[in-house]
């Protein structure tokens, strides 16, 4: 855990690219981040994963394109 919390990145799959760079800038940051790509594995539950990811952060950032 970080020493500033852990923030929920909501994004759409088409902005990957931009979100990963916004999720490693926290992450140098000290912050602990939740990003779809790094924290769900193929066989888990999507949904399921999604609510639990959010219900476990301090703070949403949502990335609009």
């Amino acid at each position: 855990m970080s020493a500033k919390g852990k923030i929920f990145l909501s994004h759409s799959t088409r902005d990957n690219t931009p979100t990963r760079h916004i999720a490693n800038g926290l992450r140098e940051a000290d912050f602990d981040v939740w990003v779809d790509f790094d924290s769900i594995r193929d066989g888990q539950r999507w949904l399921r994963e999604i609510q639990s990811g959010i219900d476990d952060c301090e703070a949403v950032v949502v990335v609009l394109s």
